[in-house]
């Protein structure tokens, strides 16, 4: 059972703290927008190179690596960020987002938006981007099973996503449809951040639904009783490796 510690107004975004086993999670409500093209290329606050086809943010005290789980309040949808810079600097925000998390919750377009932030944990050592110019990534939404690529993750809306820790896998199909149709369920039930995991089995391309994105094993494991509670049984799962080749890595950088 939880415990609340302490609840604090700031400035128009309401910060909780409760502890849950022993382990103490913050999260925090607020608006938040993102930022792109004029900041392409630049130099972040963490030293690393603002990519806006990378999932990143901006948040004022955070520590870099951070993972940070944000979900758009009124829709539900969500998107994991890794922290790399500082910012926003108004008081009206409580973070940026690169544009490709900003495509991911479907906001694009629409300025600021009434958001959840929870933090995760710390990204591991070997997720973190090399310290060299990259490509960026590819953020077409996959349409047919034969944009889905083996060894990479993909997101419920069939963006290609690169994924670090431990989720759990409810099912797994060598057709695209019907892992799709197990996707569809889930959102529809508020599951969570639903992932399609894309493997290749003596030539035949296999297709894995995974919930969640957790930093451990046992974070990971303990959200078991909420998805039978849904009605689906489940098992942890490690994320795949983030091949440097099919994810061309090379974070985000603000100035606002």
């Amino acid at each position: 059972m939880s415990r609340l510690f302490v609840v604090v107004l700031i400035t128009s975004s309401l910060l909780v703290r409760f502890s849950i086993c022993g382990q103490e999670l913050t999260q925090k409500e607020g608006y938040a927008s993102y930022y792109a093209d004029r900041f392409q290329g630049r130099t972040t606050a963490s030293g690393e190179t603002f990519d806006m086809n990378q999932l990143t943010g901006a948040h004022p005290t955070l520590p870099f690596n951070t993972l940070v789980r944000i979900t758009h309040v009124k829709t539900q949808r969500q998107v994991v960020v890794r922290i790399n810079d500082r910012g926003p600097y108004s008081h009206k925000r409580i973070l940026d987002m690169s544009k490709a998390a900003a495509r991911e919750l479907g906001i694009l377009g629409k300025g600021a938006v009434l958001v959840r932030l929870e933090v995760m944990g710390m990204a591991a050592t070997e997720d973190l981007p090399p310290p060299t110019t990259a490509t960026p990534v590819a953020t077409t939404e996959a349409a047919n099973a034969e944009d889905y690529e083996a060894g990479r993750t993909y997101s419920q809306w069939g963006t290609p996503r690169p994924v670090a820790g431990f989720g759990l896998q409810v099912s797994s199909y060598h057709d695209l449809e019907s892992a799709r149709a197990d996707v569809k369920a889930l959102a529809a039930l508020n599951a969570g951040h639903l992932f399609i995991q894309v493997d290749q089995v003596d030539a035949t391309k296999v297709y894995r639904v995974l919930v969640g994105a957790y930093p451990t094993s046992e974070e990971a494991a303990a959200q078991l009783p909420q998805l039978l509670q849904l009605g689906y049984e489940g098992f942890v799962k490690k994320h795949m490796p983030t091949p440097a080749a099919l994810y061309p890595s090379s974070p985000a950088a603000h100035e606002n």
